[in-house]
């Protein structure tokens, strides 16, 4: 290959990879409510092994589970070791004298700022958050009612 080839192959390959990186970032916040499965293992196990899924989508799991912690009372790593030990996240708040709800409720609460943040911010509609937010109270509640093992995720 001559000089001018080598270069425009290499130019071709840098585009289609910053691309890649940009369409990703652009679409990221959009996918967060579509990747349920994997923020849901991360938010009933406290655990990011065999997470797959963006880091942000795992860091924002990470933040709920330790809201659940922080409502309940509990350090979130005790809450992860009652969790991994077959407890639901129900169980330990029920066991601590702290309502179903009042964790389901921190948790919806939160999420719904943080779903309105990223319309005023343009990442996603307003139709969007909406959607995502109506479904919001009974997947947060499937969650702090799962016991680890239980769905496909372990």
């Amino acid at each position: 290959m001559n000089r001018k080839t080598v270069l425009a192959t290499a130019a071709l390959g840098t585009t289609l990879a910053l691309g890649a990186i940009g369409i990703g970032t652009a679409v990221l916040p959009a996918v967060a409510g579509a990747q349920g499965t994997d923020v849901a293992q991360v938010a009933a196990t406290g655990t990011t092994t065999n997470v797959k899924g963006h880091p942000r989508l795992r860091d924002l799991a990470r933040q709920e589970f330790k809201l659940a912690a922080d409502t309940i009372g509990v350090p979130a790593k005790e809450l992860r070791q009652d969790v991994k030990g077959g407890q639901s996240i129900s169980e330990v708040a029920e066991s601590k004298g702290v309502a179903t709800q009042t964790v389901v409720d921190a948790v919806v609460n939160d999420l719904s700022g943080k779903l309105d943040k990223a319309v005023t911010d343009g990442k996603i509609t307003q139709e969007r958050a909406d959607s995502i937010k109506q479904r919001l109270p009974e997947r947060i509640t499937n969650l702090v009612n799962r016991h680890r093992g239980a769905g496909t995720n372990n």
